[in-house]
């Protein structure tokens, strides 16, 4: 795992600190380096907060083998390591489409024992991996094909492929922010209003007044998937939600 930072001086408690976690839909050798992740961990940094990107193994400068269980591990590594290095300061996990699976995969290890992670940024989040696969524009021209869904499904389930973000957020008690764009045409607006709903009932069950919320951007600003750092008002937004935490 090769992790980069930003202003990391993270023993500094009085800073917080953000994980990113970007996608990994296509390729294994940008990852972090991308240039619309490279500007939002610039945002976040100037806006004073501590940034760690992660490269997850197999990906970028990192070596090894990627698999559900082994992102997970590196992420909940590094976010145990960021916690110790701010003796025990604020770190909220910020995953990106496919980050989005492995930041709930790890916020939910991290309860298991016995913690709580202080807060959850969804960008471009999906239900699950199985549904967003299916329907990206690489797989559509396929879906017609016989037996391609029961094919696509034992392929994942034969390689324990799951993220599913929908039932981590049932159980999910951190403070949560859902960013999505209703042009995104690679994980569906539908599926980030669909997770909103899934917190907001669950909060409900819980009756728990934990922080839930969520910013849509209009179809007209022509965000997409990947454009929702062009937000001018992204780090406001950021702040004033990681702000009510503290009252």
């Amino acid at each position: 795992m090769n992790a980069g930072a930003c202003g990391l001086g993270v023993n500094e408690s009085e800073r917080r600190s953000v994980v990113c976690l970007h996608s990994f839909m296509f390729s294994c050798h940008f990852c972090r380096a991308m240039s619309h992740r490279v500007k939002l961990v610039k945002d976040l940094s100037a806006a004073g907060y501590h940034v760690l990107s992660i490269d997850y193994r197999g990906f970028g400068d990192s070596t090894g083998e990627p698999s559900e269980a082994g992102l997970t591990r590196d992420t909940l590594y590094l976010y145990q390591w960021a916690k110790n290095q701010s003796g025990g300061g604020f770190v909220c996990l910020w995953g990106h489409s496919l980050g989005t699976g492995v930041a709930t995969n790890t916020a939910l290890k991290v309860q298991e024992q016995g913690s709580v992670v202080d807060a959850v940024i969804l960008e471009a989040p999906f239900t699950r991996i199985v549904e967003v696969a299916a329907n990206h524009p690489l797989a559509k021209m396929y879906r017609f094909f016989p037996g391609f869904e029961s094919l696509f499904l034992h392929i994942m389930e034969l390689n324990n492929i799951e993220f599913a973000n929908d039932e981590n957020l049932k159980a999910l008690i951190s403070p949560l922010l859902i960013l999505h764009a209703e042009d995104d045409r690679i994980v569906p607006y539908h599926m980030g209003l669909k997770l909103h709903q899934i917190s907001l009932e669950a909060k409900k069950k819980s009756n728990t007044d934990v922080q839930v919320q969520m910013v849509s951007y209009s179809a007209k600003l022509g965000y997409n998937h990947n454009g929702i750092h062009l937000d001018p008002d992204l780090m406001s937004v950021v702040g004033t939600f990681l702000q009510k935490l503290r009252q």
